[in-house]
């Protein structure tokens, strides 16, 4: 292990101290090194490596221990027992040299844990801590629920209480927890006030990879729609004592954007999505609506931003007025029908070009700029009956809303927008639009969109243009409850014209003083917390939700308006694909680039993707993508190889980064008519057993609600290996259940009842098995009630269908479908589905299964069945 020390030499002269710093390494003579992975997933048999060092003139003798606590099984030990640590023998190490050293473990539970490495050498010892973050299998899942809480009936209609239910979704991981949270604001722009005060929280606003100009524009955005609503509102009394701090450090990250956003900006003036690439017609127009606006507060070189409008106009514009794109780079995917797919393209981009030089024109009001907004919206006056999407014809009707508010084709427009609203209540109390057209047979979608969010914002955006106050507040009340935690929605575009309107929104509106009590409360368990808000105190701590209990938030008889967001967080055994656009593969390879087929040790992966267009769309490739494939335990990706896909001839990608141990890729565009292949080396940083699938998942930027995930194990099943040996293994015995021996006469009734009634033991059923299929890291099997002999909670019935669940990995178990077996164990998981319920039963350490032999597949073991009988007889009579 090396020290660096600096060593400051102090030379006086003439009253004067100067320091020359000196770097000295300085060794010690003998340490230990050990590398652990920052996290692993549970059940995985991990091999942790490290060496110790001699850096003596003479040999010692040493030897190095581990400790771990509960949650982590150390092969050779009890999962089961508290602190621990392994036998040491000790081992001569000659001078100025190393020794390697090996430690298996097992991690059984999630969460952090703390691993102690203890090198012992005469007499003296010394320990290193390392810290280990155990994952969930399967796929983290988040579901946001939001709703206003109106007193007074500010939007058309009082709401005073609401209530959410504890559900556990289908397909949970076993043994693990849902978290819940719920967050209280009491002001519509709480939620992105609350994160843009927050030193990290604009990173929270979006889940989505950084890398591209848009990425940095989306970081001023949100600074700047709070700074402009508590410049103009003059509410900056509202942050109290942080008022001064706060308006500062807001000015100086927007200044710190700003420089960002530059360096995306071509010699021409013209910018681009990624650094050095093409010039973007709909980039530049974005660059110059944010610019445009942060202008107001922050100084801009205007200059630049005046050459970067007459760069725009005088490369993109048509003749007739439209503007066209001459970069590769596909931002949205539009769901226009296929002859007049070119034309909706035009009038996107020329609605959103206008919306660029309206934000920006203040700066250089010049009257070639103002000939060629006109002009645009000509064109889009022409053209606008034409427009076959509600997304198409929201961004046009605010494109000629700013070009001129009372033009016929602009009202036209507007009217025939208004009568594809989605509207809940009578009178209106949700207004919102859909991806599609009312009028067009297409499936409507099962949960809210990213293109349903911006839809509606661009014509929230125009109703206010408009001044139409009571149109608007159902439009905000669904828009609102919509926003996430944190104040984001779901992609960047969507986010950025919500937080605009509400900030419009919140300026042209009066509100009502704060003063209210928000109760959140179980509905069997008691009040969980009471928030005050008030004008000073808007904005309520995040709250966790603990206990497995239905929930409500409620007000009185209070004045204002509070936003709720409840949070919920967990994990899933497999993917949902009904919303799915990509057809995904991973290839496993060979060094040489050759798949692997003999057995050959693994040296690179390809991940491959291929779009697939609905029935309406053309044959063409994808939006803006991102690819993010999740690597197995173990392996990290080569770092070379990724540099050159993005910056090499043949530039395959756009961007890359790696985030805890995915590598994740965006891509301009994933084709139709081939796969797009991404490969890379990979190496291997520590040896894995029982190893998990990981995932890879493809995504379009601006629709991340649509996304397509398969598990894969580039290695393949039959490398499901344990590392450990002999008795090593009983480790694996606190992941796994066991199988009792086919027709043991040595069990006796007394042992199976003893069995049954042990405490954590909460049914004892006969199942006959139906069938079984593998999701991601888990099996599942479908099994149907042949007779209770011990019920828990479940309250499952005779001839219910019902689901056992095991680990993959958990290769020693095995259950044959057509065959018949004795199951008792842990209590179930209670899904609900509809008004019925499905009941899921882990099958783990604590889990007794036994084959029941059936009479006709069994005619010479009538004595075994015979002590069943008996069993089971007295269970049911004399109970535990």
């Amino acid at each position: 292990m090396w020290f660096i020390r600096r060593v400051f030499l102090c030379l006086i002269f003439l009253g004067i101290c100067v320091t020359a710093p000196l770097e000295v390494q300085v060794v010690k003579d003998i340490f230990l090194n050990v590398y652990v992975p920052y996290s692993v997933v549970r059940g995985e048999q991990i091999e942790l490596k490290g060496s110790v060092y001699n850096h003596r003139a003479s040999s010692i003798k040493f030897c190095v221990k581990i400790a771990v606590g509960d949650g982590i099984c150390s092969f050779g030990g009890s999962a089961t027992t508290g602190s621990r640590i392994r036998g040491c023998n000790l081992k001569y190490l000659g001078s100025s040299s190393s020794s390697p050293f090996m430690f298996r473990i097992l991690p059984l539970e999630l969460g952090l844990h703390t691993i102690n490495f203890t090198l012992l050498t005469d007499g003296n010892s010394e320990t290193v801590v390392k810290t280990l973050r155990v994952m969930p299998e399967g796929i983290k899942k988040e579901l946001h629920a939001g709703f206003t809480l109106d007193p007074q009936g500010v939007y058309g209609a009082v709401k005073r209480r609401q209530e959410f239910r504890y559900k556990i979704p289908l397909n949970l991981v076993p043994k693990t927890k849902i978290d819940r949270s719920v967050s209280v604001k009491g002001h519509l722009m709480g939620e992105v006030i609350a994160t843009v005060l927050n030193p990290s929280g604009i990173s929270i606003l979006t889940n989505l990879p950084k890398g591209s100009a848009e990425a940095e524009l989306m970081s001023i955005a949100p600074l700047f729609y709070v700074f402009h609503y508590l410049e103009a509102s003059d509410n900056w009394h509202i942050l109290g004592s942080k008022t001064l701090t706060s308006r500062t450090e807001m000015r100086r990250k927007m200044k710190e954007g700003i420089v960002s956003v530059l360096s995306y900006r071509n010699a021409d003036f013209s910018y681009s999505m990624w650094k050095n690439g093409q010039a973007s017609t709909w980039l530049t127009a974005f660059a110059l609506r944010i610019l445009g606006q942060v202008n107001q507060y922050i100084n801009l070189d205007q200059i630049s931003v005046c050459n970067s409008l007459l760069w725009l106009i005088d490369n993109c514009q048509m003749p007739d007025g439209s503007f066209n794109e001459f970069s590769d780079y596909q931002p949205v995917k539009l769901q226009g029908t296929l002859p007049r797919e070119a034309k909706e393209k035009s009038l996107y981009l020329t609605a959103f070009s206008i919306i660029g030089i309206e934000k920006s024109m203040k700066i250089c009001p010049t009257q070639k700029i103002h000939d060629a907004k006109n002009k645009a919206g000509d064109y889009l006056m022409k053209n606008a009956e034409s427009a076959q999407s509600p997304f198409t014809m929201a961004i046009i009707s605010y494109a000629l809303a700013l070009v001129d508010l009372n033009h016929q084709s602009s009202r036209l427009l507007f009217s025939a927008l208004k009568k594809e609203a989605s509207v809940i209540g009578e009178p209106p109390i949700y207004r919102f639009w859909k991806d599609s057209l009312k009028t067009l047979d297409h499936p409507t979608p099962n949960s809210v969109t990213a293109q349903m969010v911006e839809t509606t914002a661009y014509a929230l955006l125009t109703a206010l243009l408009r001044g139409d106050k009571n149109y608007a507040n159902p439009i905000i009340k669904w828009l609102s409850e919509e926003q996430r935690y944190g104040g984001g929605f779901y992609s960047t575009q969507d986010t950025i014209n919500a937080l605009e309107a509400l900030t419009e929104y919140s300026l042209l509106v009066k509100r009502l003083n704060l003063d209210m009590s928000v109760k959140v409360a179980y509905k069997n368990y008691g009040d969980l917390h009471l928030f005050k808000l008030t004008e000073e105190n808007f904005v309520g701590r995040t709250l966790t939700v603990p206990l497995e209990d239905d929930i409500y938030v409620s007000t009185g008889s209070s004045t204002g308006i509070a936003t709720v967001n409840v949070r919920t967080v967990y994990n899933l055994i497999g993917t949902s694909e009904e919303s799915c656009n990509f057809e995904l593969k991973i290839v496993p390879k060979r060094d040489d680039g050759y798949r692997i087929e003999d057995g050959g040790p693994l040296g690179r992966i390809e991940a491959c993707a291929k779009y697939k267009p609905s029935t309406r769309e053309p044959q063409s490739g994808s939006a803006h993508a991102v690819m993010d494939i999740g690597l197995v335990s173990g392996l990290e990706a080569n770092i070379e190889d990724l540099n050159t896909l993005a910056s090499g001839v043949d530039q395959l990608i756009a961007d890359y980064e790696i985030i805890d141990g995915h590598v994740v890729i965006q891509i301009d565009s994933v084709p139709a008519d081939s796969f797009l292949c991404v490969g890379f080396r990979i190496s291997e940083l520590f040896h894995v057993g029982m190893r998990n699938p990981a995932t890879f998942t493809v995504y379009e930027y601006h629709a991340p609600d649509k996304r397509c995930t398969i598990f894969y194990n580039p290695y393949g099943d039959e490398k499901l290996v344990r590392l450990c040996e002999g008795n090593e293994c009983k480790c694996m015995e606190a992941e796994c259940s066991r199988i009792q021996g086919r027709l043991d006469q040595s069990i006796t009734a007394d042992i199976r009842r003893e069995a049954a009634c042990q405490n954590d033991i909460a049914y004892v059923y006969k199942v006959n098995i139906l069938s079984r299929r593998e999701e991601g890291h888990f099996v599942k099997y479908s099994a149907t009630i042949l007779d209770l002999y011990k019920r828990g909670q479940a309250f499952a019935e005779k001839n219910n269908e019902i689901t056992f669940v095991k680990k993959k990995t958990c290769t020693d178990v095995e259950l044959s479908p057509g065959e018949q077996y004795l199951i008792m164990g842990k209590e179930a998981l209670k899904i609900s589905i509809g008004y019925s319920f499905r009941f899921q039963y882990p099958l783990d350490s604590s889990t007794w299964i036994e084959w029941w032999p059936s009479n006709t597949a069994c005619t010479f073991c009538q004595e075994f069945l015979n002590r069943m009988e008996d069993f089971v007889e007295d269970l049911i009579i004399s109970g535990c």
